[in-house]
């Protein structure tokens, strides 16, 4: 039989009402911590947005500050502040998010594998270019022009033989100025004034090695076989250097696609918080 409300006593309605009141407050409760929990986690996830934003921004100044200097230091540190990257990444993956977020944190981490592989290439290119300009190395040859002017010297009566090879050493001069030059400038028209000043000092060479003796020929080798193949190794190092600067531009378009999906994300999250 169903008791009426009226008939319950006073004491029972005043438990049943403090069990109200506690159920409730419980509720209350319940919603306020998940409130809470939801916005801890929300802010914690723009935190890490933050971060790894940051983390994109000084790799990239330190791949920046490698091109102008290329102290290996630099490079360094851009390889750690990518595997920052890789470690904050990893550590918000332990993060709930919505299914869009998570296929942007998969492609921040693709996106920074392509990162390293394109790096490797820049590097990889630096070297080339680097190897090319230790072939330009004219050391080799001073030492037998110094020879040869020390016996054109003994000899007296090799007046026209010196001032051929003083010619020559003055057009030597020319080259490496340009040689500078070129790695000043690094453009077709420096390019082109070192061939110039190549020839002229190959010619030069030619009518020095004509006017000398079979034995001063044999002191005159090692530049001659210097001097063959100098314009052939000038000429690959403007193609070596386009092939660095343009994975320096790849680097950079992969870097700003990082930084696009970077602040899609810290996008997402802010709205979120301001949702919460």
């Amino acid at each position: 039989m169903a008791i009426k409300f009226e008939n319950i006593t006073v004491g029972k309605k005043l438990g049943l009402g403090f069990f109200l009141v506690l159920l409730m407050a419980a509720l209350i409760a319940g919603a306020g911590i998940n409130y809470i929990e939801s916005l801890q986690n929300s802010i914690q996830k723009v935190n890490l947005s933050n971060q790894v934003n940051t983390e994109v921004n000084q790799a990239k100044y330190y791949r920046a500050r490698f091109g102008a200097s290329y102290d290996p230091a630099d490079i360094k540190l851009n390889i750690v502040h990518i595997d920052n990257i890789n470690n904050l990444v990893a550590q918000a993956k332990t993060l709930q998010w919505s299914a869009q977020d998570n296929k942007t944190l998969d492609s921040i981490t693709s996106t920074i594998e392509t990162y390293k592989q394109q790096r490797q290439n820049y590097l990889d290119a630096v070297n080339t270019k680097d190897q090319v300009r230790k072939s330009w190395s004219l050391e080799g040859t001073d030492q037998a022009l110094a020879q040869l002017n020390t016996q054109l010297r003994a000899a007296g009566d090799s007046l026209s033989q010196q001032l051929l090879l003083a010619d020559f050493q003055t057009k030597l001069m020319g080259v490496r100025y340009h040689l500078n030059d070129l790695l000043l400038e690094r453009n077709k028209s420096a390019e082109e004034q070192l061939t110039d000043a190549i020839n002229a000092a190959q010619t030069a060479l030619t009518f020095l090695n004509m006017s000398l003796s079979v034995e001063q020929r044999d002191i005159l080798t090692p530049v001659l076989s210097t001097m063959n193949h100098y314009e052939e190794q000038v000429l690959s190092y403007m193609p070596a250097y386009q092939k660095e600067m343009d994975s320096v531009k790849q680097m950079n378009d992969i870097a700003a696609a990082l930084s696009d999906r970077i602040t899609e994300l810290l996008h997402e999250q802010l709205q979120q918080t301001d949702h919460n």
